[in-house]
C-alpha cells in the first residue's frame, strides 16, 4: 500500500538521516580504533629507541625498529586513506541508491512515457535528465552540493577503476584536489612500464575526515533542497 504524499516524504528524509548518520558513525568508530592502534605503535618506537639507545652502536638491531615503523606508517597513513576512500566510495553510492529510487517512484506514481533504464549515461546523469524531462526540476541549480557531487563522482571513479592513480590531464579533478585541503597526491610509476617513471600520473590521498563529513552534509541537504522544490511533485 502506497504511503500518503506527506507520509512519504517524511520517511524518505528520516531513512536518508539515519544512513548518513550511521556512516559517521563508523567513520568515527574506526578512526578512533586506528587512532589508538597508532598511538600503541608510537608507544612502542619510543621505548625501542630508548632501549637501544643505551647500548653500543653495533648491538642494535635496526631491522626491529624499521619493521614497528612500517606498522606505525600504516595505521598513520594507509589504512586511514583505505577507510576514507572506501567511505568516499559509499556515500556515492548511497546518494546515486536514493536518487533513483526517487526517479523510480516518478515514474511509477506519474506513469510518466519512459523511466531511469531508458536513458544512456552514468547513473547521476541519466537521474539528472530524467527529473528534467519529467518533472522540470533542473538538480544542477542545487549549489554548492551539485558541484560538490560531480567532483566527488570524479574521485569515486579514480579510487574505483585505477586504485586513486589518475592522469593529469583530467583537469576538473585535478583541480579539485589542488584547492581541497583533505587531499593530497604523490607522483607513482606508469603500471604498464614499472621501469619507467611517468610524472603524469599521480596517486591520491584523503589526508583526513573532512570531505566525506562535507560530502555527507552535501547529500543531505541537496535531497532536502529537491524534496522542497516547489516543482517537487507529491508521491
Amino acid at each position: 500500500m502506497a504511503l500518503p504524499p506527506d507520509e512519504y516524504k517524511f520517511y524518505f528524509v528520516m531513512e536518508l538521516r539515519s544512513g548518513i548518520s550511521q556512516l559517521i558513525r563508523y567513520q568515527n568508530s574506526v578512526e578512533s580504533s586506528l587512532e589508538g592502534n597508532k598511538r600503541g605503535v608510537s608507544n612502542l618506537l619510543k621505548e625501542i629507541e630508548d632501549y637501544e639507545s643505551e647500548l653500543p652502536y653495533d648491538e642494535r638491531s635496526s631491522g626491529i625498529f624499521e619493521s614497528v615503523q612500517a606498522e606505525h606508517d600504516d595505521f598513520a597513513e594507509y589504512f586511514p586513506n583505505i577507510l576514507r576512500s572506501t567511505i568516499i566510495v559509499q556515500s556515492f553510492s548511497f546518494f546515486e541508491y536514493h536518487l533513483k529510487n526517487i526517479c523510480n517512484r516518478i515514474f511509477h506514481i506519474k506513469n510518466t512515457v519512459f523511466q531511469l533504464n531508458d536513458l544512456q549515461g552514468s547513473d547521476l546523469e541519466k537521474a539528472r535528465i530524467f527529473l528534467e524531462r519529467t518533472i522540470k526540476i533542473d538538480i544542477r541549480k542545487y549549489n554548492p552540493e551539485w558541484d560538490l557531487i560531480k567532483n566527488i563522482q570524479q574521485l569515486r571513479n579514480v579510487i574505483v577503476h585505477s586504485g586513486g592513480e589518475h592522469k593529469k590531464e583530467k583537469q576538473q579533478l585535478e583541480n579539485f584536489i589542488n584547492n581541497h585541503p583533505s587531499l593530497s597526491v604523490s607522483n607513482t610509476y606508469d603500471h604498464r612500464s614499472v621501469i619507467k617513471y611517468d610524472p603524469d600520473i599521480q596517486e591520491v590521498f584523503v589526508s583526513d575526515n573532512k570531505l566525506n563529513f562535507e560530502f555527507l552534509k552535501a547529500i543531505q541537504s541537496f535531497f532536502e533542497k529537491l524534496c522542497e522544490d516547489p516543482k517537487f511533485p507529491s508521491l
